[in-house]
């Protein structure tokens, strides 16, 4: 299977064929697993050398980097190869600042056919069992969705989407999430919008209906009122004050 994509995931190649796993392994920027059910394999990336034999599997985090691979002529194995915000994410977390990772015993690659971020987390859970002192089930997928918030301040994020995107009950992220970061998913989605729209607001001289339009709000009414209810302030109130510091530092 080719090119499967769903929303900041996507599935470039998953499949048994190695000529043309490799062919994707080479295009830099995307990460991957492989196992190996016979034969051997050697895999050279950032600068470190790492092994695969026999009833082994390993997790790989290209970042730019191309993949240089060697396979027995006997080889035979299952290779996904993915790539996007939550495939970072998910690798991100599991092979933390590592380019590879590797594991004895094989997981049931075989099985996943059609890849999804769900699946991908449960593989690599079962593959490396990763749980640090003091965290808990479920930090991987919070720091996940975290992540996407951050990084989508110009969309409406619903918990409805959040949990198709990331195959969570609704219940279930809001719960992690306000236990992990002592706030609310969607209380800090509006909280972190405020954050980046102060740079807007003084570094720019849009009105602001334009700037609450820019991050999603139902109008400039509503921008106004969530600003003031995370600073206290009015947005007018706040670009005139930074203005006056700025003035200020330059006198």
């Amino acid at each position: 299977m080719i090119g499967s994509e769903r929303n900041d995931f996507s599935v470039i190649y998953c499949g048994s064929d190695a000529v043309e796993a490799e062919k994707h392994l080479d295009l830099g920027s995307c990460y991957a697993i492989i196992s190996c059910n016979n034969g051997y394999g050697v895999a050279f990336l950032h600068g470190e050398r790492a092994e695969i034999g026999e009833g082994q599997c390993i997790a790989l985090a290209l970042r730019g980097k191309s993949l240089g691979i060697t396979l027995s002529e006997d080889f035979s194995g299952q290779f996904i190869i993915c790539s996007g915000f939550l495939a970072d994410a998910l690798f991100g977390y599991y092979l933390e600042d590592h380019p590879f990772k590797k594991t004895e015993g094989l997981p049931p690659i075989d099985q996943l056919t059609e890849p999804t971020p769900y699946r991908i987390h449960g593989l690599l859970d079962k593959m490396f069992a990763v749980r640090k002192r003091g965290e808990r089930s479920g930090t991987a997928s919070v720091e996940a969705i975290r992540e996407y918030i951050d990084t989508h301040t110009d969309k409406k994020i619903t918990l409805d989407e959040l949990s198709g995107m990331f195959f969570i009950s609704k219940t279930q992220i809001f719960r992690l999430f306000t236990r992990e970061y002592g706030i609310p998913p969607m209380r800090y989605m509006l909280k972190k919008k405020i954050e980046v729209s102060k740079g807007w607001l003084t570094d720019t001289d849009m009105r602001i209906s334009e700037i609450a339009e820019a991050f999603c709000f139902t109008d400039a009414k509503h921008y106004t009122k969530t600003f003031r209810a995370f600073t206290g302030m009015l947005p007018r109130e706040y670009r005139q004050a930074k203005k006056k510091i700025n003035t200020d530092k330059k006198q």
